[in-house]
């Protein structure tokens, strides 16, 4: 029986070899991205700025994966080290990332 972690994980490789072949790999990078953040929780500072850096010549690549981890960073309470490398990647100003920390905080109240 495999447990549903290991599951997980087989999906994704056995998708990856499926869509990869099939599809723009690109969009299969912001799905499994999507996936990740939504399942793991986890945030990995470093795939995302070698994301950034492979999408920098596609703006809707480059957008859309800006848009999802602001709106990981909206719903989860991330650490400041974090949130200071993603402010680094994406060049977001100070003020834009008090506004979503502010927004954030109210939500979870």
């Amino acid at each position: 029986m495999i447990n549903p972690i290991n599951r997980h994980f087989l999906y994704l490789e056995l998708s990856v070899q499926i869509f990869a072949s099939y599809y723009d790999l690109r969009t299969f990078c912001l799905i499994q991205e999507i996936i990740e953040l939504q399942f793991e929780k986890k945030l990995d500072t470093d795939k995302i700025d070698k994301l950034h850096s492979e999408f920098s010549k596609n703006p809707v690549c480059d957008r859309l994966l800006k848009q999802i981890i602001l709106r990981y960073c909206y719903m989860h309470d991330i650490g400041f080290k974090h949130r200071q490398k993603l402010a680094n990647i994406f060049n977001i100003p100070i003020q834009v990332q008090r506004s979503i920390l502010i927004a954030s905080k109210t939500t979870q109240d």
